[in-house]
């Protein structure tokens, strides 16, 4: 007889590539024959392996309805026909390690997690739990009897529940840990040390923040004052496991056909680093990402192509031009321009389907939030932000025929909305990387763009860079970003003095006049 892995999806919090995710998990670390349900209501995206039913129906105070609440309406009796064991999980975790194990303790009896935050004290976590479908009627039963009464009482449904079975039983202590509570070092050890989970270990949970996308990349949403010991090095090891195909890479979103209209382009040049990442993260919400590729010699075209990418070798024609060659290979009419080392986040993503949910913003323009993210230390989320006209229509809008210049420059009288949620801008893996970048990147602008006088291009070059300086180290606030910030806006401002520099050199092509 098959045993049952089930999970539940409401809302919009969690994508549907997280159940994904979630059942390959489960393919690859379970060896008996299964059973995978995932109540929802919303089936889009899943994959069609997935058994996707309807959320049970329970009655609920509509303020807990979208709450871990609702987890109690798998205990009713009958429920989708299970029968025998059924092992719940919450889509926010990851599998690590084989789950056989987890039907064969405690034989019968309701396992579950003893929840991290409050040891010795009785009360399980419902993130993972194993019960025998109709051997627990009263923790169904007893809460629609008088659901006010309950509610009042416990603050949660695992409290609930916990008190309900009085033989509970609690998974062995290394097998399901908490990201945050149980594998990140305390601090100050969390700022050298990346977090791991022992061998030993079945599950990770990620409740709360860090979602797991973010774990992944190093990037904890927290406030201020909290952000010293709210902080975890990536945890690159997620990438092996948090995947979708049986090769250890995160393979491509599925492509419903109610996705937004979107192709997305990337210009690419030996981008190993981020480009699978980067397009895993555009597949949230675009329908293809097409690469132009310039002739990598790295892992860039493999790596991009595994992740779901179109790539297509283009010959390097500069900066705008090659998005023109992009722009004419995209398939939709929506398009989203993306750098290799721009991540878009779960949050973004639900800001531009919110924007195609009643029909197609023809003919617009939306600006996305750029966050710088350093080689040390967190994203620099509320500084140093800058908005890029980088969604747009394309059938009445494309980027600029320019070898230097590639952004999508609109009429004074146009105001491109701006989306909430961020693209994460991996820029630089180090100050030198920065340095030359800038030399690159400004010794074109300044081939290109229209040559000022020499009389000012002196005033720049005598008086510029301290300006150029104080402008993104006080006006963007990263003077409290410590040395880093210091240096990250002297070497950008040493970039922008070095085009005045190379454009006054410009004046000497073919004269000698002074």
């Amino acid at each position: 007889m098959p045993v049952n892995v089930i999970c539940m999806k409401w809302g919009t919090r969690y994508p549907a590539f997280y159940v994904n995710r979630l059942y390959a998990g489960v393919c690859r670390h379970l060896s008996r024959p299964f059973r995978f349900v995932c109540f929802t209501d919303d089936r889009t995206g899943l994959d069609p392996r997935i058994e996707a039913l309807p959320l049970p129906d329970m009655t609920l105070p509509d303020s807990y309805r979208w709450t871990p609440w609702r987890k109690i309406s798998v205990w009713q009796y009958p429920l989708a026909g299970l029968e025998g064991d059924c092992l719940f999980l919450d889509v926010d975790l990851v599998i690590t390690g084989s789950l056989d194990e987890m039907f064969d303790h405690e034989p019968g009896k309701y396992c579950v997690i003893e929840n991290w935050t409050q040891p010795g004290e009785g009360i399980g976590n419902t993130s993972v739990f194993r019960f025998r479908a109709g051997a627990y009627p009263q923790v169904y039963d007893g809460f629609v009897e008088n659901p006010v009464r309950i509610l009042s009482q416990h603050r949660i449904e695992q409290q609930y529940i916990s008190t309900v079975i009085k033989d509970q039983t609690f998974w062995p202590r290394d097998w399901c840990l908490s990201f945050k509570h149980s594998i990140v070092p305390s601090f100050p050890l969390n700022w050298m040390k990346s977090p791991e989970p022992p061998p030993s270990a079945k599950v990770v949970v990620f409740t709360g923040r860090p979602d797991i996308d973010e774990a992944l990349r190093g990037d904890w949403p927290a406030a201020w004052h909290k952000r010293y010991y709210k902080h975890a090095r990536p945890a690159r090891w997620i990438a092996q496991h948090w995947t979708h195909d049986e090769e250890g890479q995160l393979a491509p979103i599925p492509d419903p056909t109610d996705k937004p209209p979107i192709s997305c382009f990337i210009r690419t040049k030996n981008e190993e680093r981020l480009i699978g990442e980067t397009v895993r993260a555009a597949l949230q919400v675009a329908r293809e990402v097409v690469i132009v590729d310039s002739g990598s010699t790295d892992s860039t075209v493999k790596i991009a192509t595994k992740a779901g990418a179109r790539v297509h070798n283009v010959e390097w024609r500069g900066t705008g031009k090659q998005k023109r060659a992009a722009e004419d290979l995209c398939k939709y009419p929506f398009r989203l321009d993306l750098d290799g080392d721009e991540v878009m986040t779960p949050a973004l993503a639900e800001s531009i389907r919110q924007v195609f949910a009643t029909g197609e913003p023809t003919g617009q323009v939306f600006a996305l939030k750029l966050v710088t993210a350093p080689p040390i230390g967190k994203p620099w989320y509320g500084l140093d932000t800058d908005y890029r006209n980088k969604l747009y229509d394309g059938r009445r809008w494309s980027m600029p025929d320019s070898e230097a210049w590639d952004q999508l420059d609109l009429p004074k009288d146009i105001h491109p909305k701006k989306l909430k949620g961020e693209l994460i801008h991996y820029s630089f893996t180090d100050i030198g990387f920065l340095l030359r970048k800038q030399e690159r990147n400004m010794t074109q602008r300044a081939k290109s763009a229209p040559l000022k006088p020499k009389w000012l291009l002196r005033l720049r070059i005598v008086f510029g860079l301290p300006l150029y300086f104080l402008k993104r180290y006080l006006l963007k606030g990263l003077f409290l970003k410590g040395a880093y910030g210091f240096s990250f806006c002297l070497t950008i401002a040493i970039g922008r003095w070095l085009k005045d520099v190379k454009m006054y050199e410009r004046h000497y092509f073919g004269s000698t006049e002074d």
